[in-house]
């Protein structure tokens, strides 16, 4: 069993595809994905699918976690975006040198907590003007590390 835990944080309106698909290959590849609902554990897709969380933010011990994956959705990002608990999170997972991974409209959620500066990332082609002063690479996928 492989010793990597991985968030997935899951708010009203998330991408479907985004979190059910990520938590499906990881935990096929033996990760420990715990889903967290940003409000509840009852959380309702774009495509009004609802899943139910394993815990909820509130409750969430992010000390034992390597990664935290953000999911896209633009109500999904929104929601994310407004949590102020999940923002200091974010800063202080980053501060630790943990990964953080965001998938489509994700990335802006790390733009508003000034995360992306100077870094080279992507996100979802046409949604430009909702980050801050950083600006997506235009790749599918990337990598930025420190």
């Amino acid at each position: 069993m492989c010793e990597k835990h991985v968030a997935i944080i899951l708010a009203d309106g998330f991408e479907d595809l985004e979190a059910v698909v990520t938590m499906d290959v990881l935990t096929r590849l033996g990760v420990n994905v715990t889903a967290v609902g940003l409000s509840g554990i009852e959380v309702r897709a774009a495509n009004k699918l609802v899943l139910l969380a394993d815990t909820v933010l509130n409750k969430m011990n992010f000390a034992t976690m390597d990664c935290i994956i953000l999911p896209g959705g633009m109500e999904g990002m929104r929601n994310l975006k407004g949590s102020v608990r999940l923002r200091e999170e974010l800063i202080n997972f980053y501060n630790a040198g943990k990964l953080l991974a965001a998938i489509c409209a994700g990335p802006i959620v790390l733009s508003e907590a000034g995360l992306l500066a100077g870094k080279n990332f992507t996100g979802y082609p046409g949604l430009e003007a909702y980050y801050r002063a950083d600006k997506p690479n235009g790749k599918l996928v990337c990598c930025d590390r420190r």
